[in-house]
């Protein structure tokens, strides 16, 4: 690869991740990644090499080492879209997704949590009023024994 186009993906690449990111990245190895879809694609070897690290910075942006904008930055000067070109809408779209899927496992744990603490308060509660009962046969419970009232808390959480 010519030394300009190497400069072209070192310095993409630098502008493009954090520190981590540049830290994990290794540029010999997108060069022959970029050659190889210049190959592939009969693309010029510098829009290649702009769509290799147009690729790579998707990937890397799913892992949070890659900075905001680089999408933007990049496209405009793929010009039209190639075969191996990723879509960066469909990275962000992903992205998204995964968010909104960790919020709802984030919050379904929450409510687990919630339910096993409130059972064991209550398995708790039960336990001392028994103490009490059998220490005080005249007193009675104020719930009969199978029945338990729902937590407020995860009624709210379900709404």
């Amino acid at each position: 690869m010519p030394e300009q186009l190497r400069r072209l993906l070192r310095d993409e690449l630098r502008a493009g991740l954090t520190e981590q990111g540049w830290a994990r990245s290794d540029v010999e190895s997108l060069a022959r990644i970029a050659l190889g879809r210049a190959a592939l694609t009969s693309a010029p070897l510098q829009q290649a090499v702009l769509a290799t690290v147009l690729y790579y910075l998707t990937c890397a942006a799913t892992l949070g080492y890659a900075r905001q904008g680089f999408a933007g930055r990049l496209a405009p000067r793929l010009g039209a879209r190639g075969a191996l070109v990723p879509d960066p809408r469909a990275a962000d779209a992903e992205a998204g997704q995964r968010q909104a899927v960790e919020r709802d496992r984030r919050r379904r744990t929450a409510a687990e949590r919630l339910q096993f603490e409130y059972a064991r308060e209550w398995a708790a509660a039960e336990h001392a009023r028994d103490a009490r009962r059998s220490a005080a046969p005249a007193q009675t419970s104020r719930y009969a024994p199978s029945c338990k009232p729902p937590c407020p808390n995860l009624l709210r959480l379900a709404g």
